[in-house]
């Protein structure tokens, strides 16, 4: 890290001045017209140094030059009247190794500008401390400068009753209590200690977030890092939220560090959080936690209505994001990532959400230890677009109650070996519901629960199995159509598994209901029974075989089978099938009992020879006929 150079270059400071220096203890600027730290002049009692304090009290605005790097014991800015203190440092560095203050006596408005440097409040300790606001109302403003602190703290937030947030309360750059934005340019902050009280008195609600901003429509961005120890923001109603990229682009958040926390509280439970990206001009604003860091808040994440290309980013082990409250997507084309070993846990509802039409969204949880975890429902309410969960290369993902719920072109990819979603009751719709669920790869998906495939009316979905290794395992019955006017798909293929109590097929007016077997291996087993269209009127139940090279897939049904004639029709497809020195009869389908059967003007059988279907008490066979000239050999 670059942190670890500073503490020896600044001990060299002494000697690397310009300027001889005047020994001094503590020692009160006093040339209101502005001038040059290391001119003895400007001071009441000398220059400063690395033992003493400099007080700054003038009733006027002026710039104080930092040519060279220079230190002083502590910094302390107590202007009665809104004068600001403009710090140019030109590329140079200010280093305060016990305390800088700004706004110390209750009668000071003290607004401190710091231009083109590094303003460091650092000590070997980790113990010095930049106070904004200790007594008075206090502002510091970073222009396209950087600062360093190992603790910051906010203190005495307050409005003069102008509403306007300005200068009444404390401020700190990229971070303000009470302020609606900043106009600032690539600033970078770093601190190991924050503790930052955002709260009013007699501020309208709207003026107490914390911003992490460059400014309404600006695109510069700025960037706070969290480098050690516990930094919290504690937020004063359930309206305020820290916000990352309020109204403008490119800002960023990193906590980063074992022993690194960015902990958000409120006054009101599971109030609060944090906001990613605010409004339409709000783009390409990023949240990383990493190498062990952690952000613990009570309050809600979200990702804002009309913003774009957002990133939030937990990776590393022992990295994690924890919140009491729900997640909610609202934006377009943002990213959620959970990687190398990083944990994101929501005590509550996590959703692509109805309000806008969010979309393009994606939320992916990979490698091996990895995990996301909800506590709550899951779903997505979105009339957007293609909005994915992703679970890949061996992660792992969890829902608890009562089901993962998502939507109108929602997607929930379980892929890779190891891969694993556990959740209970599914409901896979486009009406609000998961409008696919898709294990692949060696994918593997756990269910405490039933599957409704298009549960409500006029519903559609459908849910997937598929290659080798790839498994769905369920202690509940898989529903396929649910309700009337519904259309449902369900694939099992390429050497999938699907298992579940029963089959439940189309039983509603007007429902479609579609279940599809593909290639050998692949297996539907029902431990319960199967029901095709065993209730409603005007209802069809569609039983699919398609065959790969090698052969066909099965359906094994523990119990009885109950299939209406008419309603249910069943689909042969040889097109793939090696028929020239295959077996001769395949077993489609296998049941304990038989009630009903396929008429025989249901039964479809294409290939390019084609073949004859047979019924009886206990199975369905499918018998090939073969090229003209085939030699069959015991058989």
């Amino acid at each position: 890290m670059r942190t670890r150079k500073w503490l020896p270059i600044f001990a060299l400071a002494g000697l690397c001045l310009a300027v001889p220096r005047v020994e001094a203890a503590d020692s009160t600027w006093t040339n209101t017209a502005g001038g040059n730290f290391t001119d003895a002049g400007n001071w009441s009692a000398g220059i400063p140094g690395a033992a003493d304090n400099a007080f700054f009290t003038n009733a006027a605005s002026y710039t104080l030059t930092v040519s060279s790097p220079v230190e002083t014991r502590g910094a302390y800015f107590d202007s009665p009247v809104s004068n600001t203190v403009t710090v140019s440092m030109a590329g140079q560095s200010w280093l305060v190794n016990t305390e800088a203050v700004i706004a110390s006596d209750a009668a000071a408005t003290a607004l401190v500008s710091v231009s083109a440097g590094h303003l460091i409040i650092t000590n070997a300790t980790r113990s010095a401390v930049l106070n904004l606001g200790r007594a008075g109302a206090g502002r510091l403003t970073l222009q396209n400068a950087r600062l360093t602190a190992d603790k910051l703290v906010l203190t005495n937030v307050s409005d003069t009753g102008n509403g306007n947030g300005i200068g009444d309360g404390p401020t700190w750059n990229t971070v303000g209590g009470c302020v609606s934005w900043f106009l600032i340019s690539s600033c970078t902050s770093t601190t190991y200690g924050a503790e930052i009280l955002v709260a009013t008195n007699g501020m309208p609600w709207n003026q107490c977030n914390l911003f992490i901003s460059s400014g309404y429509g600006q695109g510069g961005g700025v960037a706070w890092f969290i480098m050690g120890g516990t930094n919290s923001v504690k937020l004063f109603n359930q309206y305020n939220r820290v916000l990352v990229g309020g109204n403008s682009a490119n800002n960023k958040l990193w906590v980063s560090g074992a022993g690194s926390l960015l902990l958000i509280t409120n006054r009101v439970a599971n109030e609060g959080g944090m906001v990613v990206g605010d409004r339409d001009v709000s783009f390409r604003n990023e949240v990383v936690v990493t190498n062990g860091g952690r952000i613990v808040q009570y309050g809600p994440l979200t990702f804002s209505d009309s913003s774009y290309s957002n990133r939030f980013v937990v990776v590393g082990s022992n990295s994690s994001f924890d919140t009491s409250s729900y997640v909610y997507f609202y934006c377009d084309n943002t990213e959620l990532v959970v990687s190398n070993g990083g944990h994101f846990t929501i005590d509550s509802a996590f959703a692509f959400h109805a309000t806008g039409t969010p979309s393009n969204n994606t939320v992916i949880v990979t490698d091996p230890g990895s995990v996301f975890s909800n506590g709550s429902v899951m779903y997505s309410q979105s009339p957007g677009l293609n909005n994915r969960f992703i679970v890949t290369n061996g992660a792992t993902a969890y829902t608890s109650y009562p089901y993962p719920t998502a939507g109108n072109s929602g997607h929930v990819i379980v892929t890779g070996t190891g891969s694993v979603f556990r959740f209970g009751t599914v409901y896979v719709q486009d009406d609000g519901q998961i409008d696919s669920l898709v294990a692949t790869n060696g994918g593997y998906l756990i269910n405490g629960g039933h599957v409704y495939i298009a549960q409500t009316a006029n519903g559609t979905g459908s849910c997937a199995v598929a290659g080798s290794g790839s498994v769905w395992t369920n202690t509940g019955a898989v529903n396929v159509c649910q309700n009337t006017e519904t259309r449902a798909n369900l694939r099992v293929e390429n050497g999938g598994l699907f298992t579940c109590t029963d089959v439940n097929m189309a039983n509603y007016d007007n429902a479609t209901g579609i279940v599809t077997i593909a290639g050998n291996v692949s297996l539907l087993q029902s431990r319960g029974v199967l029901n095709m269209c065993t209730a409603g009127a005007a209802n069809q139940a569609k039983l699919r075989f398609v065959a790969d090279y090698d052969g066909f897939g099965t359906l094994a049904v523990s119990g009885a089978a109950t299939i209406t004639s008419v309603k249910s029709k069943l689909e042969v497809d040889l097109n793939n099938l090696n028929v020239e020195s295959g077996p001769r009869e395949y077993v489609l389908a296998t049941y304990a009992s038989r009630t009903g059967s396929f008429d025989a003007a249901d039964i479809t059988v294409t290939g390019r020879f084609g073949g004859v279907v047979t019924q009886t008490d206990t199975n369905i066979v499918v018998h090939i006929y073969r090229p003209p000239g085939t030699l069959f050999i015991g058989r």
